[in-house]
């Protein structure tokens, strides 16, 4: 497992508030890998328990079979994805591909729970930014299905709204 550097960690939304040994020890913890332009990660309705950020490149979360997959949205440098299955054990509701090579840090469920006993505030922090990284999301789609709604001009799910 390669060192991540500090700097990039003090630096990502989902390590706000954490202070510098805590950031010492998620930066022993966490995995690094380089993919390729292309490369899918995580694959929609598979299983896995990671949290992924990255750290360099650009990936796309995509929803629907590879020949007729729609882009959801694109993810720069800090960018976090996996969290929904990360914490609450349900299969990928999307996939996600790097579009350029990328070097993607990720950190286990397993680490997680080690973090949550041996250093509960780090691991409390990580959760309250991503209800916050996870918050900001679901507003940017409201006002992205709020949208669609007005524009199909349907009454009916204009009063829902």
């Amino acid at each position: 497992m390669a060192v991540v550097a500090e700097k990039l960690l003090k630096d990502c939304p989902i390590f706000h508030g954490l202070d510098a040994t805590e950031i010492s020890i998620i930066a022993e913890m966490l995995h690094v890998q380089k993919m390729p332009a292309g490369w899918q990660i995580l694959h929609e309705g598979d299983f896995e328990r990671a949290l992924w950020i990255i750290s360099e490149g650009q990936c796309a979360v995509v929803k629907g079979p590879r020949e007729s997959e729609q882009r959801l949205a694109v993810l720069d440098p800090y960018s976090v994805f996996g969290e929904m299955s990360f914490f609450t054990a349900e299969p990928h509701s999307a996939s996600v591909k790097t579009l350029k090579e990328s070097e993607l840090l990720y950190f286990t469920r397993e680490q997680f729970e080690v973090l949550l006993k041996t250093y509960p505030h780090a691991a409390y922090r990580m959760a309250v930014n991503t209800i916050g990284i996870l918050a900001d999301r679901v507003r940017r789609m409201d006002e992205w299905t709020k949208n669609m709604v007005l524009s199909a001009g349907k009454d009916e799910h204009q009063a829902e709204w």
